[in-house]
C-alpha cells in the first residue's frame, strides 16, 4: 500500500503481482518489472530505466486491454508464453515494426490497430482474430499464420495495403481447411 500512495501521490498506478511479478501501470501500459528489481534496484529506478524500445518476456501468458497501447519507442515485442492479446493490446504503436507471438491463439478487436510500421508478424497459433486486429497496418508485409484459423473478425484485414492478394486468399484457405 505504501508503494502504491507513493506513486498515486505522482498521479502513477502501481500494480504488484505476487510471488513472480511486480508490474507498472502508466499511460504506456503494463510494464514488468520483477527481472529489474531482482537485479538490486528500486521500483522507481526500474522504471525510469525501462524504455520500452524492445519488449521480451516469457512469464506473461496474456495481455490485458490496452496493455502496451500507444507507447512512443517501442520497435518489437516478443512474449513465448502470452495467449491471449486484449482489446488494443498493442494498437497504436509509432515505432513498433515487429512481433512474435508464437503461442498466441487469440487477437481481439483492434489488438494491432494502426501500427502504421509494423512490417512483420509471428503468430503461427492464431486461430482468431477480432475485427479490425490488423485495421491499418499498412506497411504489414509478412504474416505468418498457419492452419488452424477458426475465425476472421469484419474489417480484421483493412488498409493492410502492403499485404499481397496471394497472403490474404491463402490466409481464408488456411481458414477452411
Amino acid at each position: 500500500d505504501n508503494i502504491a500512495n507513493a506513486f498515486a501521490a505522482k498521479g502513477v498506478n502501481v500494480i504488484i503481482s505476487f510471488p513472480e511479478e511486480i508490474n507498472y501501470g502508466s499511460e504506456w501500459g503494463i510494464i514488468n518489472l520483477t527481472d529489474s528489481i531482482a537485479q538490486g534496484n528500486t521500483i522507481e529506478d526500474a522504471i525510469l530505466q525501462d524504455q520500452l524500445t524492445d519488449y521480451t518476456n516469457d512469464r506473461i501468458t496474456r495481455l490485458r486491454d490496452s496493455a502496451l497501447r500507444a507507447t512512443d519507442n517501442m520497435t518489437s515485442v516478443s512474449f513465448a508464453n502470452v495467449l491471449v492479446i486484449g482489446k488494443e493490446s498493442l494498437a497504436y504503436n509509432e515505432a513498433l515494426t515487429s512481433i512474435d507471438l508464437p503461442a498466441c491463439t487469440d487477437a481481439g478487436e483492434a489488438a494491432f490497430f494502426e501500427n502504421y510500421e509494423l512490417t512483420e508478424v509471428n503468430l503461427p497459433k492464431l486461430k482468431t482474430i477480432g475485427s479490425q486486429a490488423f485495421s491499418g497496418c499498412t506497411a504489414l508485409e509478412n504474416l505468418v499464420i498457419e492452419n488452424g484459423v477458426t475465425s476472421i473478425g469484419g474489417q480484421a484485414f483493412e488498409d493492410c495495403i502492403s499485404l499481397s492478394e496471394a497472403d490474404t486468399i491463402s490466409l481464408f484457405k488456411k481458414m477452411k481447411n
